[in-house]
């Protein structure tokens, strides 16, 4: 049998070693003493049991130091999923077992897609442009590249519609791109990879979030590698067919 019981895991902060339950709860552990094979009664169970009394020194493979709280999960966070493929599912299987990992007061509707950006994505640009509270994230797959878009937060940022109309700007082949496809093939993305590639989106959202200074990047990752590059998008300016918005006070 494996060292650990299934749902369990061991890490380390700051030199110290943590036995995490499946539960979530963590101890601190003395690496000396840890077990090579799972026995059936030894000191794993009584961990995922929670009941430091269930610890029999003279067979304890391990020693407990002391109980440790699992992270608590930060305030008034409304994160608004959109979506029902593989990257949504493991997206929110990343936020259900990381809630510590966004900000306090973290406000966002995230819009996550197995395929190329659907149509409603332009829609949601208008609808989330007022609140400026709000951040809107989106990502989407289209072929081999999952694009993390440029954050936007009420009026200000780039949002989808100038996202997709700076690509087709830089397109060789803009007329081609800009329309839909008649018939599309399976996602690259798989039950496997999912969870891979929803912890490299929300580590680089995150990111991007502390770095927020209303200046656009587009990130594309590999879904095969896990490899990343970035792009500048600039916001587009005033323009006929495209009117200016008021954005951090000055127009755009």
């Amino acid at each position: 049998m494996t060292l650990l019981p299934q749902g369990t895991s061991l890490l380390q902060e700051n030199g110290r070693w943590l036995f995490r339950t499946s539960s979530g709860t963590y101890f601190d552990v003395d690496p000396r003493r840890l077990p090579s094979v799972h026995r059936e009664g030894d000191i794993i169970d009584a961990l995922l049991a929670e009941d430091p009394e269930l610890l029999p020194e003279h067979t304890a493979a391990f020693h407990l130091l002391e109980r440790r709280e699992a992270p608590t999960a930060p305030q008034n966070v409304d994160i608004d999923i959109r979506g029902e493929g593989l990257l949504a599912r493991a997206v929110r299987e990343y936020l259900s077992a990381f809630p510590a990992a966004v900000p306090e007061g973290f406000s966002a509707t995230l819009a996550l897609s197995d395929g190329p950006a659907p149509r409603d994505w332009r829609a949601l640009d208008e609808e989330l442009a007022s609140d400026p509270e709000r951040w809107w994230i989106r990502a989407s797959i289209e072929g081999q590249w999952c694009q993390v878009e440029p954050l936007a937060r009420g009026a200000s940022g780039i949002n989808h519609t100038m996202t997709r109309a700076r690509l087709l700007a830089a397109s060789t082949t803009p007329a081609l791109d800009a329309q839909e496809p008649a018939l599309l093939g399976a996602s690259l993305l798989s039950e496997e990879t999912a969870p891979f590639l929803a912890g490299i989106v929300m580590e680089t959202i995150l990111r991007l979030l502390a770095e927020f200074q209303g200046i656009g990047t587009l990130t594309r990752i590999d879904v095969r590698s896990g490899r990343r590059e970035t792009h500048p998008i600039l916001p587009i300016p005033a323009c006929e067919g495209y009117p200016a918005r008021e954005r951090q006070g000055s127009r755009v």
